[in-house]
């Protein structure tokens, strides 16, 4: 059965070491808990043409881009639900549409996209047939989140950021490439309003400032700069 959920938001991402972690942690703990998963892994398989639209546009920062992805918590099993999520970024706002589908009916999907039932998987086949899109990257990190109901905030520190082009699927924990140093940290604030004041002076104090950072944009520049794949525009 399809579960459904739009979000909109804004995002913004930091790049911070290990020290600065221990030091903000100890602050967000006075007004954030960690959420219900903890410490978990999150599995993605991003969606492009053969000519990366969709990855350049995004790594060009236009005012408006958009991109879509299967995402799995953990390796697949025969009952683990998949997430496929359109996100669309609009002068710093994050509109994401989410359709959480079984592993049978994501197949069926993605052999037909064209039957779709709900408004969501609708945007989604939109997508498909305008980029042709096909499976492109596995992209992994492990995440910690943290949030607060009340103030609607969401705090995420992604590490061991990985890739591959190979094996796209979820049921397979092979080789990755990691791209992110072992110590740093990205880390997301996620809001519908403004960044509480304790958090921004927390940010403040620890010199701690926002940057334009693409998981799939940073991957594909490592993939051309390492020759793993051969792309002609």
């Amino acid at each position: 059965m399809e579960i459904k959920h739009i979000f909109q938001r804004s995002e913004k991402k930091y790049k911070i070491t290990a020290a600065q972690y221990e030091q903000l942690y100890a602050i967000i703990k006075q007004y954030m808990y960690l959420d219900e998963y903890g410490r978990h892994t999150i599995n993605n398989i991003y969606y492009d043409n053969d000519t990366f639209d969709l990855t350049l546009r995004s790594m060009d920062k236009p005012l408006y881009k958009e991109k879509f992805r299967i995402r799995c918590y953990g390796l697949a099993t025969p009952q683990t639900p998949l997430f496929l999520e359109l996100k669309k970024k609009h002068d710093g706002i994050v509109y994401k549409r989410r359709a959480t589908l079984s592993q049978q009916e994501t197949y069926h999907f993605l052999q037909d996209y064209t039957q779709s039932s709900s408004q969501i998987l609708k945007e989604i086949a939109f997508t498909f047939q305008q980029y042709h899109l096909k499976p492109k990257m596995f992209i992994a990190y492990e995440r910690m989140a943290y949030t607060n109901q009340e103030s609607e905030l969401r705090i995420t520190f992604d590490q061991n950021i990985r890739y591959r082009l190979h094996n796209l699927n979820f049921h397979n924990d092979t080789h990755e490439t990691t791209f992110l140093q072992d110590n740093d940290y990205l880390m997301e604030i996620k809001c519908k309003h403004s960044i509480p004041l304790w958090l921004s002076k927390a940010l403040s104090d620890l010199q701690i400032y926002p940057t334009s950072y693409s998981k799939v944009g940073n991957c594909f520049q490592h993939i051309l700069k390492k020759g793993e794949l051969s792309y002609v525009k």
